[in-house]
């Protein structure tokens, strides 16, 4: 069978659309109109950040006239308590009542101060006036203490207690007191008259801003609601248009056509209208090719399909159903299918009519599906399959009969088998593995317990299968733990059981909907593990008694070699000088040979010494500002930064809780390394970055040298390993083994960055031992 040839198709409606493309845009136009509402709107938000820049410049004044009009009230008091200090003294002679006195020559300058600084921010006249005003203040209370509070109270301290009261009493020194009095009630009337004229301006501002506000999102509204209305009747006009033609086309006129609406976007829906129009009818004349197609695909599919009537005859069968099954499409035709077909329900001999779902979905349209069936062919051989039975529906819903979908599962039922032989080989392992695997339900009861260890244990797997924990549990720890897997916490812990220590993990099961489900585990014995870990603990106590012992007996090598390699120098020297004259130039070259080499080694001995003590010398832990020790770093090799034109520059460092000694060391062998290691023809700059992290702080010592291969990165910072021939560039190759043993005995890390010929950096850490972010500044 093929398809019957298509039909032509519709040519598309080009012309109508490149009319619509040709109409305006309602965007644009829709924009046009909402122009005049958005410019009202940028007016509104100017007015309003207007406004708030004058408010807060206003809240600004006004803060500012509070704080002076507090520090006036200040002034007035100190004057107060001063005199009345004064007065008080003279009257009783009482030291007590120059507490007063005290207290207002104490507060006075402060609250002079905070007026002049007031007076910065202040316009030039204005600020001039108010300085003078200060300044006359000041001249009068200067006069007060000379001429008035001094003399009263030398004579109340020399015991002329007369004088002294007759001179209260005569008012003297009133006039310059109510001279200053009226100082500050004058700036206060001036300071308070200004604040008025403030608050009036801001409630101006205030009303101006809401008016103008309110006015333009009004005035944006009505425009936004006219453009809107506009707009929608324009689009409105174009879909009821095509409301119409939708009512007529789902009345049946296929050839009903819409005009094209005054805008873009009404006229491309007309269009897709039309389009569609077309397409229902195109769709239509393909109505026949989809029957034929269906019942080619119902040929093609792999599945059997059967149909029948209400009364269980066979009305069509697939190829597929006609080559499973053995019959001919005759033998199918009007016949009953049950009869034919349907022999018995899996594991059943037989299957009466009367309970078979074939018949009930061909009698009363319901859906049936059984998952395994046995049918039979037509020479009389069955085969199991598996089906699904669903009504055929006519016009009106109507029961026509039901589709019989079957398949043959002879192939499937083969390998379930051997799943099922598969899992029996897969508990067979687990019950021989090195751990125990179990599982439980979500009641607590164990549902799987497998695994060789359980032999060791005394546990029979088929006596805990079905027990519930919370029951066995040996210990409430125990029960805890299972209690918070079951709570949706992953859970590891350690069991003693039988003699044998138990590593177990506890993982919660989840469902989406239920929560946790159950718990599945393991338990590895590590009881040997354990054992090995103590010998490995034993045999690093060990390890490190014969380090130290080592580390000793470097020390006292080193030491020892001193007085002998001081001998061969001094007796050196002096034969030179007795034979000065006498050597022919071999012998004189043999001779610098011989004091070049031992002050090579003694070099290498003492710095050997150095990197022996760093574990040895006792610490003095304090306060060490760094950038203190790079000061004295800088001191210690001027010569050599002097000679070379280095540069050095700096972060702020920090204050380190360490040993003056060795951060010294620290610092001057990687800036020492940074000069040496420097590029021929560049000025060698170095820098000392420092930055904080979580557990203490970071710092780099940057240079622009020659740089470091990576291959190197690691052995630079072991004793006595140099990259470099001792006639290119002098050293011993312990400087940096030294940094390290620093740095890692205050539990840090020294690592190093480098690009060949660019430069290096030299990192390290200071975990421990932290001030704090507290910064010293030396300049």
């Amino acid at each position: 069978m093929s398809l019957p040839p298509s039909t032509s198709r519709i040519p598309p409606r080009q012309s109508e659309r490149d009319e619509a493309m040709r109409k305006p845009l309602l965007q644009p136009y829709v924009l046009r109109h909402q122009l005049g509402s958005w410019l009202l709107l940028l007016i509104v938000a100017v007015t309003v950040a207007w406004g708030m820049h004058r408010l807060e410049q206003n809240t600004r004044t006004g803060m500012r006239a509070q704080s002076e009009l507090v520090a006036l009230e200040g002034v007035y008091s100190a004057l107060v308590d001063q005199q009345a200090g004064v007065r008080g003294y003279v009257l009783t002679g009482e030291d007590r009542y120059l507490e007063p006195y005290r207290r207002g020559l104490t507060v006075l300058p402060q609250h002079l101060l905070t007026l002049r600084t007031l007076a910065g921010s202040e316009p030039p006249a204005a600020r001039e006036a108010h300085l003078k005003v200060l300044r006359d203040l000041e001249r009068l209370h200067r006069q007060w203490l000379a001429r008035v509070a001094a003399p009263e109270l030398a004579r109340t301290r020399q015991g002329d207690f007369s004088t002294a009261v007759q001179i209260v009493r005569m008012g003297q020194g009133k006039q310059l007191m109510d001279e200053m009095r009226a100082l500050v009630d004058a700036r206060r009337d001036t300071v308070e008259a200004r604040q008025v004229t403030l608050n009036q301006t801001t409630f101006t501002t205030l009303q101006q801003v809401r008016w103008l506000s309110v006015g333009g999102l009004l005035l944006a509204l009505l425009a936004s609601v006219l453009a809107t209305t506009r707009a929608t009747r324009t689009v409105a006009k174009g879909l009821h248009s095509i409301t119409t033609g939708a009512r007529r086309v789902a009345d049946g006129q296929l050839d009903e056509r819409v005009p094209l609406d005054h805008v873009r976007e009404g006229a491309l829906l007309g269009v897709a209208f039309n389009e569609m129009t077309d397409q229902l009818q195109q769709r239509e004349a393909e109505l026949h090719r989809n029957s034929v197609r269906n019942r080619l695909i119902l040929d093609a599919v792999g599945d059997g399909v059967v149909g029948t009537d209400t009364h269980g005859r066979g009305t069509f069968a697939n190829p597929a159903a006609l080559s499973m099954t053995g019959y001919a499409l005759p033998d199918l035709i009007g016949q009953n299918i049950h009869e034919r077909l349907h022999q018995a329900a899996e594991g059943e001999a037989s299957l009466p009519a009367s309970v078979c779902p074939a018949c009930h979905a061909a009698e009363d349209g319901g859906a049936q599906r059984m998952a395994a069936a046995t049918f039979r062919r037509q020479d009389g051989s069955s085969f199991p399959v598996e089906y699904f039975i669903a009504p055929l529906r006519g016009a009106d819903n109507l029961l026509e009969g039901s589709v019989i979908s079957f398949r043959d599962v002879t192939e499937q039922r083969a390998a379930q088998h051997a799943l099922q032989q598969s899992e029996a080989r897969l508990r067979a392992v687990t019950a021989n593995l090195p751990v125990v695997l179990f599982a439980l339900d979500r009641s607590g009861v164990f549902t799987l317990v497998e695994g060789q260890p359980l032999t060791d244990l005394g546990i029979v797997s088929e006596e805990l299968v079905g027990q519930n924990l919370f029951t066995r549990a040996r210990t409430p720890e125990i029960a805890a733990h299972f209690e918070a897997a079951f709570r949706g916490e992953e859970q590891q812990f350690t069991l003693d059981l039988a003699g044998r220590t138990l590593d177990v993990w506890l993982t919660p099961l989840h469902e989406e909907n239920s929560g946790v489900s159950g718990v599945v585990g393991a338990a590895a014995d590590v009881t040997e593990r354990l054992n090995i870990e103590r010998e490995l603990r034993e045999a690093n106590r060990n390890l490190l008694r014969s380090n130290a012992e080592l580390e000793q007996f470097a020390y006292v090598t080193s030491h020892d070699l001193q007085a002998p390699l001081r001998a061969v120098v001094s007796f050196t020297e002096l034969l030179t000088r007795r034979l000065d004259g006498q050597l022919d130039a071999r012998t004189t070259q043999y001779v610098d040979h011989i004091l070049d080499g031992t002050h090579r080694m003694k070099r290498m001995i003492d710095d050997l010494l150095t990197y022996a003590r760093v574990d040895r010398v006792e610490r003095e832990l304090e306060d060490v500002p760094l950038e203190s020790v790079l000061k004295v770093v800088q001191h210690t090799l001027s010569d050599t930064l002097t000679s070379t034109q280095a540069v050095i520059t700096h972060d702020p460092l920090p204050v380190i809780r360490g040993d003056l000694t060795e951060l010294t060391s620290l610092l001057q062998n990687l800036v020492e390394n940074a000069v040496k290691y420097r590029a021929s023809g560049r000025t060698p700059i170095i820098h000392v970055g420092s930055m904080p992290e979580d557990d203490g702080w970071h710092f780099t010592v940057s240079d622009n040298g020659i740089g470091i291969e990576p291959a190197y990165f690691e052995r630079i910072f072991k004793i006595f390993q140099r990259l470099h021939h001792r006639d290119a560039i002098d050293g011993t190759g312990v400087g940096l083994a030294v940094c390290r043993k620093i740095v890692e005995r205050y539990e840090g890390r020294i690592w190093v960055e480098s690009i060949p010929g660019s430069g290096s950096v030299f990192h390290f850490t200071l975990p421990e031992g932290v001030v704090g972010p507290q910064l010293i500044d030396v300049h």
